[in-house]
């Protein structure tokens, strides 16, 4: 799996199934820095199309004429919000997801 080879720096016996070591105080060893870069580079990805995709919706919702990004996309005012929409929450979504990610990874 992508997400597993990518944030695959975690070390210990919590990734390797032990649930309750953590409670005996045997967390990650270490996670590595590339966990912190993918997990970055997944932040700013998912930044950019929140903001891509508020940007466009904004504008398809005031000048309903203008499609953007979207102009080649049949289906008129409706499927191009609803792309735009979905970008919106997509990129909400990873952003806060790597967020955490990198959060979790540099404590």
């Amino acid at each position: 799996m992508v997400v597993k080879e990518t944030f695959g720096g975690f070390r210990g016996a919590v990734a390797e199934g032990d649930v309750d070591a953590e409670a005996r105080g045997e967390g990650p060893a270490d996670v590595g820095v590339g966990a912190l870069l993918a997990a970055r580079l997944y932040q700013a990805l998912g930044m950019a199309l929140l903001v891509i995709g508020a940007q466009g919706a904004i504008r398809r919702l005031v000048d309903h004429d203008n499609a953007g990004l979207l102009s080649w996309l049949p289906g008129g005012f409706a499927a191009s919000i609803t792309v735009y929409v979905l970008a919106v929450v997509i990129g909400a979504v990873v952003a806060g997801w790597a967020h955490d990610a990198r959060k979790a990874a540099a404590d």
